[in-house]
């Protein structure tokens, strides 16, 4: 957030005061930002002003005679996938994957491809949020900060089940 609201009061933006700031302010921001980063990033950029205009009127009752935001269009954070890998893609990548030193590599593909987990879940998973019985992994603060209880599928729990448990984590190697 820190980083985020640098750029923000870097840009020509953060040289217009609050009460002078208009739903074009807005728009030609986001035309700008366009031109550099992606549409989930502006998006992003944009919910964190609304909530400081929010926080601002709210908390401080900072007195902004309009909404800069009514009307607005916000850009989609991003377009959903909707590919997945062929069998034979995922069977080249697998057959690849074993290849490498690192031991875990190849089971990790294979169960994010069961879970539908986030590279970054599957590392902070510790054997205490995973329950075999009732095929059940726990994650908690997750990227968007919820909590999720992802079933575990025959396959999964069978590279779970194969896996030696010699650390608080089920896959003990760093996110390099």
């Amino acid at each position: 957030v820190s980083y985020k609201l640098t750029v923000l009061s870097r840009s020509w933006l953060g040289d217009i005061v609050v009460v002078n700031l208009t739903k074009r302010h807005l728009e030609q921001f986001c035309e700008d930002r366009k031109l550099k980063v992606q549409e989930g990033t502006v998006k992003s950029e944009l919910m964190l002003i609304k909530r400081i205009f929010k926080i601002a009127i709210d908390k401080w009752n900072y007195e902004i005679p309009f909404d800069a935001f009514s009307g607005l269009e916000i850009p989609s954070p991003h377009k959903p996938r909707t590919r997945r890998a062929s069998k034979e893609e995922l069977t080249t990548l697998i057959f690849n994957a074993e290849k490498q030193r690192n031991k875990y590599i190849s089971t990790i593909i294979q169960f994010a491809v069961e879970t539908g987990m986030r590279r970054s879940e599957i590392l902070k998973l510790s054997w205490n949020d995973v329950n075999l019985e009732t095929r059940i992994a726990s994650l908690y603060n997750t990227k968007n900060g919820d909590n999720k209880h992802i079933p575990l599928t025959k396959p999964a729990i069978e590279l779970l089940s194969n896996l030696t448990q010699s650390s608080e984590f089920v896959f003990p190697i760093s996110k390099g």
